[in-house]
């Protein structure tokens, strides 16, 4: 079967939750992305889930959308 999806795609990488709101739960959303080692988890681009990927995606929140 063929569909069409009609949903945006997200602009605003650090909305982890697509809400579209940055808060607490994007926070919380990416850590949980950290603890499943989710490739979405590695913001870096370097193949490796690490503190760096937190700092990066902390830095993007801290600069909002």
């Amino acid at each position: 079967d063929r569909f069409l999806s009609l949903k945006e795609p997200r602009t605003c990488a650090p909305d982890v939750n697509g809400d579209g709101l940055l808060d607490v739960f994007d926070v919380l959303a990416f850590l949980a992305l950290i603890d499943a080692s989710s490739p979405d988890a590695d913001w870096t681009g370097d193949g490796v889930i690490d503190i760096f990927d937190l700092i990066a995606f902390l830095e993007a929140f801290d600069l909002g959308c």
